[in-house]
């Protein structure tokens, strides 16, 4: 290992490190670098699920009201729209549906995509 003549070329004081010394020091690093990985993880896994919560709340409370619009509500406009389309729906339900579909800012545009769909099909 080393010579007596060289052990004098180190300054007063020093001692050699335990035999175990490096791999301590790797060890520790490694898991320093393991908890900043998972940290990291964690809070990008928080994130994403806060924002999908908080997207999911405004989406479920936002469509817990529906719409009223000439007489009728989106549920009941959505679960007749087939038939609407079809001309299948009698008066004075039909004048309602259109009523509705002309101001609803949800069924307007849902409609408008089923008439496009059936007039291209048909």
């Amino acid at each position: 290992m080393i010579s007596a003549a060289h052990s004098d070329a180190h300054p007063a004081g020093w001692e050699p490190a335990p035999a175990d010394a490096v791999a301590r020091l790797g060890h520790q690093l490694r898991r320093k670098s393991s908890r900043r990985a998972f940290l990291r993880t964690a809070t990008a896994v928080a994130s994403v699920g806060a924002a999908g919560g908080g997207l999911w709340l405004l989406w479920s409370r936002d469509s817990s009201r529906e719409c009223d619009y000439g007489g009728i509500v989106c549920s009941e406009v959505v679960k007749r729209g087939s038939d609407y389309v079809a001309g299948k729906v009698p008066e004075p339900t039909r004048s309602q549906i259109a009523e509705h579909v002309a101001k609803c800012p949800r069924c307007g545009p849902l409609f408008k995509r089923m008439e496009d769909e059936m007039s291209g099909a048909g």
